[in-house]
């Protein structure tokens, strides 16, 4: 590591990452969607970063570890809203996103 920006697999951005899993976690949407949604920003923000401006990109440079750990929170925040907290809300299970499957 050269100590570059972006290069942590960990760092600030990391946080609303989690944070835009747990708000996936409350749309009516499964997996796969959740999956496609943030892979997809991610590509979303590979474009915006060749984007240039005076200051450089739109986006700052992101290591791939960094990209990585970004996908694995963003569905981390997914997966504990469907499988922690979801199964023991009486009241979830009407939801048509429910994961029904667990039990």
């Amino acid at each position: 590591m050269t100590g570059r920006k972006g290069e942590q697999a960990v760092d600030w951005w990391s946080l609303p990452h989690f944070a835009s899993g747990l708000v996936l976690g409350l749309l009516p949407i499964g997996w796969l969607w959740a999956f496609a949604i943030v892979i997809g920003y991610e590509g979303f923000e590979a474009v915006l970063r060749r984007v240039k401006t005076e200051d450089g990109g739109l986006f700052e440079y992101e290591s791939w570890r960094n990209i990585l750990v970004d996908v694995v929170l963003g569905l981390g925040g997914y997966a504990i809203l469907h499988v922690a907290v979801f199964p023991f809300l009486p009241w979830a299970e009407g939801w048509p996103w429910f994961p029904g499957w667990l039990g």
